[in-house]
């Protein structure tokens, strides 16, 4: 996530990094969250935050932060473990049979059938 004061302030003091750090934390925390760590991108300035947990409570977090107008863009980026991804092909097994495409017409039945 990109703060524009901590863009502004890269070369901030280690007392108000550490400070961000905390409010950071105790926030993303109280959301449920697991707080890894709070990151500067080198190459572009932004603020990173590190976060384990539901990709549920992304939504909350971005519109918390979004209220504030101290952000100058949000992006999330959900990143799934793989256990999470073999857990949910063994869920699409089972899903898979009863879904059928939109755009599937009675000729692509017909082949799948065959």
């Amino acid at each position: 996530m990109k703060h524009i004061e901590s863009v502004r302030r890269s070369g901030a003091s280690a007392e108000y990094l550490k400070e961000r750090a905390q409010v950071s934390q105790k926030t993303c925390e109280h959301l449920g969250f697991d707080f890894i760590d709070l990151c500067r991108s080198v190459t572009t300035g932004e603020m990173l935050w590190l976060l384990k947990g539901s990709a549920d409570k992304v939504i909350l977090l971005q519109r918390l932060m979004d209220k504030t107008g101290a952000y100058e863009s949000i992006t999330c980026e959900v990143l799934e473990p793989m256990a999470a991804l073999i857990k949910a092909d063994e869920d699409l097994k089972t899903v898979a049979p009863t879904f059928i495409p939109p755009d599937q017409d009675e000729i692509d039945r017909m082949l799948l059938d065959e």
